[in-house]
């Protein structure tokens, strides 16, 4: 035996002791050279034993025949294999003291000065196979990936799961220490834990403490993990079973939820500071009402005495009226300062009952006389329906303000000739309750909608309707009512009245509520509240005066919308005589009946709009001079330009403020006026002036003759355009529906198993296929080209991963490539910046500009390139074609246009591609650069803001400008490179 080689031995034998595995180096012969410590410790032989002996010793005597057969074959081919996999053939090996056990073989050649030899590694399988034919129906069920190793931490046994979470296949993972699923930071100090469980084995989790666990798969990435041990006794010893479970997801829904939880804390504290800054500010309020109630009442006071005393004497009639107004108008607001104080004091707590004795009887009747003369200046049906007496303990100047407030509302709210009626009586006792008086106060007014009837008790609060807004008012009449009926223990109903109206029901008890602070009250307080109630409805009762003064400009409204209409004349009536109309055709004949200083009309009305509107007052003589505002929501530039060419003057964007209505209307009612003056002077002066008037009318003349000439010409020219859009529209879309038909049928052909093509007939299908797909592109380009034309692409800007969309183009292209033999390749840093863009465009764009590249390129390479500089990312799309002739690289990107090189040798398409890509660059705010030389090919490079700037925000795409250098794109991915 000492042929065997020492070279070898003393070059890999401390090697091979290290290696977890029985590990065997034979030369071509069979003789074992090396033997490592754990293939002795495996077969039972001593040191160095085994070393010069035929490898066969340590096989069962049944194979050994066929064994130096097998080995020569090895050496004949020798590459690295595993043994007995292939045809599913049971390996077994054999131990000096002749026992057999079954083994998992690979051999792997060496390479070395003294020749070939094959290193052979022998795994004992015997307990995996005893562990697979109990366990393994167990593990594949299990959910989680399940490792069973042993107390050295050999993996043995794994299930699918674990292949699935690691990365591995099962024949990776048999025989390895478990310390490779563990990253490198925590792999020194894992021996000893597993020596510990050992020692002490039980079920348990790993990681308690809030210890972090981490997996390593086999490329390298990590995961957070749940670990949990349990021990396995078997014949062989005791093993360890670990489940390990991705909790990657768990980790971000919990983080998720801690950060929501933090949002929501954060939330609520600013919920606490806000509604403590409500209290606060509703404190301030309640302070501030008071304040101005204070403070109005004394000069208040000041008017209303001396007013009284004036009209108690004797007047002439003019000064009468004057002092009338002044106390009528000095009562009104006396009304609303008393409210502003009762909200203040009900709002602070501070408002008490002030309680007596009160025939309610007598003090409904006298409430109630106070509105007999204005019911009957408006021709209402009023009536007061009380019995003789009822006595009751109340406070009185609440209980007047209370039916003050309902009789009110109810005048307000029901038009002349309608029906008001004030009801009091007694409620009977119902079961274990005492009887009520209850008080009605009902109307023949438009009601108030069920959804309403809760809300109008609100402070500050009125209807929505036409008549709430007629009417106005401050909104705490009903909201104190409701306050001083339930001060008494009381309760205020809503409902629908037999006349048709609205109906208040208030029902209060005889006697005040237990507790209440019992004084004297005479209800004197409520008379001059009274007075101003009734005052402030005389004056809203009284017709305005009419709009038609003679005297000031005229002002025709025109507007479909009644609330608007009202809003614009009210806005305007304070300075101009308004007339109305509902629409523009009805607005035309006012205009014609009595022809207005200036007409402000709505856009969109039936019948005729405002747009229609304006055109047809210009057709008439008599307002050809009239000026027109008009009142649009549309935000369309090319609309309003359309007006002010049709004869408006100026427009208005809704919403807009009565102050900006009333200065535009006052500058062209001035204007309008301004020139009737100045034509009035014109006629009234000498000849010399009418000479020269006549000499500027002719010059007038000559210049209006020109500007038709030039406005002829530009028409013809947006005619010659339109028709040029159209027809590439009409012929894109008429075209594809036979295409679509033609691919049906070529598709029918190839597909026809039944009547199979001859070979000289599939390659005309072929070329018929190749043909209706080229059309099919050159109709989208067309498409494309007229929809860029209209103007009608828009762009919608969103974040895009730029680096992972030049990817995809790339690999669109690839096959294509891959037919021409070029290589196509991508340069890129491993994390390329996202962009703010419109993701279509720019893959239109980049698979244009990749497309040409490659179809123009014979033999040689394509390179798409992608860097970041500052604010800016550059895509280059470089290649090793023909390049482009100078005179050239200015047209290649203008439509149908193509290099003469191109058109040389006949490549197919229409010249639109290039045209396409800068007009949607251009779209997008990027740049697309073009640098080209015979020798080198052509290099195009598109630069892109990283973010998008606003004004390319949801802008059409329209062809403007054009600079050589400077180009942008649109949708086909079909088109050309003038190369």
């Amino acid at each position: 035996m000492a042929d065997w080689s020492p070279s070898v031995a003393l070059q890999f034998k401390p090697v091979l002791d290290a290696a977890p595995d029985a590990m065997v180096i034979t030369d071509r012969v069979g003789r074992m050279v090396v033997v490592n410590s754990e293939a002795e410790r495996l077969f039972g032989y001593g040191s160095g034993e085994l070393l010069g002996s035929p490898v066969e010793t340590l096989i069962p005597e049944r194979f050994r025949t066929a064994h130096p057969h097998h080995r020569n074959r090895y050496f004949l081919d020798p590459r690295t294999r595993p043994m007995g996999g292939a045809g599913g053939v049971e390996l077994f090996g054999l131990r000096k003291d002749g026992t057999e056990f079954p083994a998992e073989i690979s051999l792997s050649p060496l390479e070395t000065e003294d020749g070939m030899f094959a290193i052979t590694a022998i795994r004992d399988v015997t307990v995996r196979r005893k562990l697979e034919s109990h366990t393994k129906a167990l593990l594949e069920a299990a959910p989680d990936a399940m490792v069973i190793a042993d107390r050295r931490g050999k993996v043995l046994l794994v299930n699918a799961q674990a292949e699935r979470l690691f990365g591995y296949t099962r024949e990776e993972l048999l025989g390895q220490r478990v310390e490779a699923l563990i990253p490198p930071r925590f792999r020194a100090a894992h021996p000893a834990h597993r020596t510990r469980y050992f020692d002490e084995p039980r079920p348990r989790p790993m990681g308690a403490g809030g210890l972090e666990l981490y997996g390593l798969r086999k490329d390298g990435t990590e995961f957070p993990a749940e670990i949990s041990l349990s021990p396995l006794e078997t014949a062989d010893g005791l093993l360890a079973i670990t489940a390990i479970r991705d909790v990657a997801e768990r980790k971000r829904a919990e983080e998720d939820r801690a950060r929501l939880h933090a949002q929501l804390q954060a939330t609520l504290e600013e919920l606490g500071a806000a509604y403590d800054k409500s209290q606060q500010l509703e404190r301030l309020k309640t302070q501030f009402f008071a304040n101005v109630s204070h403070e109005l009442r004394t000069p208040l006071a000041l008017i209303l005495g001396p007013a009284d005393e004036l009209l108690a004497s004797d007047l002439p009639p003019g000064p009468r009226r004057d002092v009338e107004v002044i106390a009528r108008n000095a009562r009104t607001l006396a009304k609303h300062v008393n409210d502003l104080l009762d909200v203040a004091k009900l709002e602070a707590g501070k408002m008490a009952l002030e309680l007596s004795d009160v025939d309610v009887a007598q003090l409904v009747r006298l409430v109630a006389a106070h509105f007999d003369a204005l019911a009957a200046s408006r021709e209402m049906a009023y009536s007061v329906e009380a019995p003789a007496t009822l006595a009751a303990r109340v406070d009185p100047d609440k209980l007047q303000r209370v039916v003050f407030n309902l009789l009110s509302n109810a005048f307000k709210f029901t038009p002349e000739a309608g029906k008001v009626r004030c009801t009091l009586r007694v409620e009977p006792e119902g079961a274990g309750s005492a009887p009520d008086l209850a008080i009605e106060v009902a109307d023949s007014g438009p009601g108030v909608p069920p959804a309403e009837r809760e809300t109008v008790f609100a402070r500050f609060t009125r209807g929505d309707d036409d008549t709430a807004r007629r009417v106005g008012g401050t909104g705490l009449g009903l909201a104190i009512t409701r306050d001083f009926v339930e001060l008494h223990g009381g309760r205020i109903a809503l409902g629908e009245a037999p006349e048709g109206g609205a109906i208040f029901s208030v029902h209060l008890p005889l006697r005040a509520a237990a507790g209440a602070p019992a004084g004297q009250g005479t209800g004197e307080g409520a008379s001059e509240y009274g007075a101003g109630v009734v005052e402030e409805l005389r004056s809203r009762a009284t017709k305005p005066a009419a709009t038609g003064e003679r005297g000031r400009p005229l002002v025709l409204v025109v507007e479909d919308n009644p609330d608007m209409r009202r809003f614009v004349g009210d806005a305007l009536s304070g300075e101009f005589e308004v007339a109305t109309a509902p629409d523009g055709e009805a607005g035309l004949a006012a205009a014609l009946a009595r022809p207005p200083d200036a007409v402000v009309t709505d856009m969109m009305m039936p019948r005729m709009s405002g747009e229609e509107l304006v055109r047809a007052a210009r057709r008439h003589d008599a307002l050809a001079g009239v000026p027109v505002l008009v009142l649009t929501a549309r935000a369309d530039d090319a609309l309003r330009a359309q007006l002010l060419r049709d004869g408006a003057q100026d427009y208005l964007m809704k919403p807009f403020s009565p102050e900006e209505l009333r200065a535009r209307t006052a500058n062209l009612v001035s204007v309008k006026l301004a020139r009737e003056v100045l034509q009035r002077e014109l006629r009234t002066q000498t000849s010399d002036v009418v000479a020269l008037a006549g000499e500027v009318a002719a010059r007038k003349r000559e210049l209006e003759a020109a500007l038709e000439v030039t406005r002829l010409a530009k028409e013809e020219a947006e005619r010659a355009s339109a028709v040029k859009t159209n027809f590439l529209r009409l012929v894109s879309h008429e075209l594809r529906t036979p295409l679509t038909t033609l691919h049906l049928q070529l598709q029918r052909l190839t597909r026809d198993t039944e009547h199979p093509l001859e070979p000289h007939q599939r390659e005309i299908v072929r070329r018929g296929s190749f043909a209706a797909t080229r059309l099919t592109g050159l109709v989208e380009a067309l498409l494309h080209e007229a929809q860029l034309a209209s103007g009608r692409l828009s762009v919608a800007v969103e974040d895009v991963d730029l680096g992972a969309l030049v990817a995809k183009v790339v690999e669109e292209h690839r096959p294509l490539a891959d037919d021409k033999g070029l290589a196509l390749r991508l340069r890129a840093r491993d994390h390329v910046p996202w962009v703010e863009t419109e993701p279509r465009f720019l893959k239109l764009i980049l698979s244009n500009l990749v497309g040409n590249a490659v179809k123009f390129t014979a033999a040689g390479v394509v390179e798409v390139g992608v860097e970041g500089r500052g604010d800016e990312l550059r895509v280059e799309v470089r290649d090793s074609g023909p390049g482009i002739a100078a005179e050239d690289r200015a047209r290649v990107f203008e439509p149908f246009e193509r290099g003469v090189r191109v058109a040389e040798q006949f490549v197919p398409g229409l010249g639109l591609g290039l045209a396409v890509v800068r007009d949607l660059a251009a779209a997008i705010g990027a740049t697309v650069e073009l640098s080209s030389s015979s020798s080198a090919g052509s290099t195009f490079t598109v630069t892109l803001p990283r973010r998008q700037p606003s004004a390319a925000r949801g802008v059409s795409s329209r062809r403007g400008g054009r600079r050589e250098g400077e180009k942008g794109g649109t949708s086909s991915a079909t088109e050309e490179k003038s190369s």
